[in-house]
Formats: structure tokens, C-alpha cells, sequence
């Protein structure tokens, strides 16, 4: 594990249904880790190890993960609320302006999209497909059971072999896209 920043900040946690994500942002960096979210006792030793000031956790399971954490005190934020609040501060990091209205699609172990305007948001749609059929299709058919092991041989592989790009349908590129844009999946 890696050495926490210096005044050791508030940590973000997210518990999903596939995956657990935290964060902890501190006065010079961030650290970021992630473990299945079956994994709580590796959560609660990063966490022993990172020594946040403060803990705040949002999804599916951040009630489980405050009563493993009972020696803590978490903050449990409702999850489309954090969306709202942490998608103009990512925005901003990266330098971007986000229109009064917009939408926001997270992929979790499935995916929402919210309709964010005013700092409030109202989710308007989404898929049961997401994260957990990735898993699912992983295990079902690579024989691997983990995040980081498709990732791997994604990594490996060569999208064209199986997408078709706009290039495959307009190879003289006679269309205002990037060839190399997916068509279809």
C-alpha cells in the first residue's frame, strides 16, 4: 500500500455492488485504491493505514461499511447527491465547464444516467448493464473472476479485431467523424 499524504485528509469511499473505490484527498495528492466489495476488511486496513480525518461514504453499501467501520465515524451520502456534488469538482480539476444542465452517466455494477441542473439531480434513465455484467461475462467466459484481470487483458487485446469503427463503413472517410470511432460494439 502506499504511503497516505501528508495531514492524511477525508477519504471517499464507494461501496458498489461489484467493487469497492476510495479515495483519500489530501493538501499535496490522492491516493486511490479499490478492492471487491466482499472485501471490507481490506477496506477497513487501508483505511487503518491511511488514518483519514474524516470518512464519508456513498453507495449500495455504505451502511454495511459503517458498521464495519464502528470505531469511525462515516458520513453516508446518498449516492446521486455525491454524483452531483463531485461532478462540477472532477470537471473543474481537469479545467472543464459544465453547462447548467447536463447529463451524467456513471457506469457501476450497472448504469444511471442523472439529469443534473441546479446542483440537483433526478436520475431520467439507465441499464441493468454495467460493471457486474462485465464480471459476470469475465467469469463466464475468460475464466477470470476479477476487475483487474479483464483490465489486463483488455489491455492485451485489439478492439478492431471486434468493434466496428466508422472507418469499417466510410473507409474514404466521406463522414465528419473520427474513423477510428466506434460504430458498433
Amino acid at each position: 500500500m502506499s504511503n497516505p499524504p501528508r495531514g492524511n485528509g477525508i477519504a471517499g469511499v464507494d461501496v458498489g455492488a461489484s467493487l469497492c473505490k476510495l479515495v483519500l484527498s489530501g493538501e499535496r495528492e490522492s491516493r486511490a485504491r479499490r478492492f471487491p466489495s466482499s472485501d471490507l476488511r481490506g477496506v477497513r486496513a487501508c483505511l487503518g493505514e491511511w488514518k483519514p480525518e474524516r470518512v464519508i461514504a456513498t453507495g449500495g453499501g455504505a451502511a454495511r461499511l459503517e458498521r464495519e467501520l464502528a470505531h469511525l465515524r462515516v458520513h453516508t451520502v446518498p449516492e446521486f447527491a455525491a454524483w452531483a456534488r463531485g461532478a462540477p469538482l472532477l470537471a473543474a480539476r481537469e479545467g472543464l465547464d459544465l453547462p447548467d444542465h447536463y447529463l451524467l452517466v456513471s457506469l457501476g455494477t450497472g448504469t444511471s444516467v442523472l439529469s443534473l441542473e441546479g446542483g440537483s439531480a433526478r436520475r431520467v434513465g439507465g441499464s441493468a448493464l454495467g460493471g457486474g455484467t462485465l464480471l459476470g461475462l469475465g467469469r463466464l467466459l475468460l475464466g477470470v473472476e476479477t476487475f483487474e484481470e479483464i483490465c489486463a487483458l483488455a489491455s492485451r487485446g485489439d478492439r478492431r479485431r471486434v468493434d466496428l469503427l466508422v472507418g469499417d463503413i466510410y473507409p474514404s472517410g466521406e463522414i465528419s467523424l473520427p474513423l477510428d470511432l466506434n460504430a458498433s460494439s
